[in-house]
């Protein structure tokens, strides 16, 4: 029903994404075929999370991006969806690049499951580093941090996490 409303993201994992359709997703090219099936029904992107390979995100404009996930030791998944959802959005209201948006939202979903609660700045700052996979220079992903980035990101997690707190009742 949310999605003739146009959302500008829908965020599944790969097992979320598979129940919908009733089809198992184990690779890239299975999301993308199901990540395109919800933007025809009205979601604007889709970026499905597929733990330990990353995550592909099929933009509004037909564009297609994957990026796999850093290596590292899982302390808890809890709370990474929601960490790669705000860093998403905070990397899309600053106009960065839909590359961009998913590197930062891999990077702080993967810093979060590698943490006990939430990633912090350098943790984020780590990872972004240590895979090269920024478009921009890696002092531009610093000079980003300072500019608000790093702060947006933490709003909208907290922000996010209020609403899904307030809302869960409605969805159980």
């Amino acid at each position: 029903a949310t999605l003739k409303y146009n959302p500008l993201l829908i965020k599944p994992n790969h097992h979320e994404l598979g129940n919908i359709f009733g089809v198992e997703i184990n690779s890239f090219d299975d999301a993308c075929v199901y990540a395109k099936k919800l933007q025809e029904k009205g979601a604007r992107n889709v970026m499905v999370t597929m733990g330990e390979k990353g995550a592909v995100l099929i933009d509004e404009n037909g564009g297609v991006c994957t990026h796999s996930s850093p290596n590292g030791d899982v302390v808890s998944a809890v709370g990474s969806g929601d960490s790669s959802v705000a860093a998403f959005l905070a990397k899309y209201l600053s106009g960065d690049t839909y590359k961009n948006c998913l590197a930062f939202a891999v990077a702080a979903g993967s810093a979060t499951a590698f943490s006990r609660g939430l990633a912090t700045k350098d943790e984020i700052i780590k990872i972004l580093g240590e895979n090269n996979v920024y478009e921009n220079e890696p002092m531009s992903i610093h000079t980003s941090f300072k500019t608000g980035g790093i702060t947006d990101f933490f709003e909208i997690v907290n922000t996010f996490a209020l609403f899904k707190a307030i809302l869960s009742p409605f969805y159980n």
